[in-house]
């Protein structure tokens, strides 16, 4: 395989850029994800922990490397992360089931 310029890209190379690729798009996330969230002080408590946690991996990146697979699931569950900031988790279970507030029926 070719890459850019001629480049071979080996499976060795792809396994260190996919995290730069997925902080990148991360940070994309996130960044969408600030723009007039539902509830400013519910949207910095779900990510402070997303930032807290991209802090500590970029600072151990060299010496502690984890697998792609586990970047990828990180990746995943930081934007579950994003999501429920957005909407809070109340608005996004409707927002993705369908759900509407029923009023209970009046008893005689």
């Amino acid at each position: 395989m070719s890459g850019k310029g001629g480049a071979r890209v080996t499976p060795r190379t792809l396994v260190r850029t996919e995290p730069v690729v997925l902080l990148v798009a991360g940070l994309a996330l996130l960044l969408l994800s600030g723009i007039s969230p539902r509830d400013r002080f519910t949207w910095f408590l779900e990510t402070a922990p997303i930032l807290i946690g991209v802090a500590l991996l970029v600072v151990a990146y060299r010496r502690f490397p984890l697998t792609p697979l586990l970047y990828r699931l990180l990746f995943v569950h930081a934007a579950v992360l994003m999501l429920g900031a957005y909407y809070t988790y109340a608005e996004a279970v409707r927002l993705r089931f369908g759900l509407v507030r029923v009023k209970p029926a009046q008893r005689p």
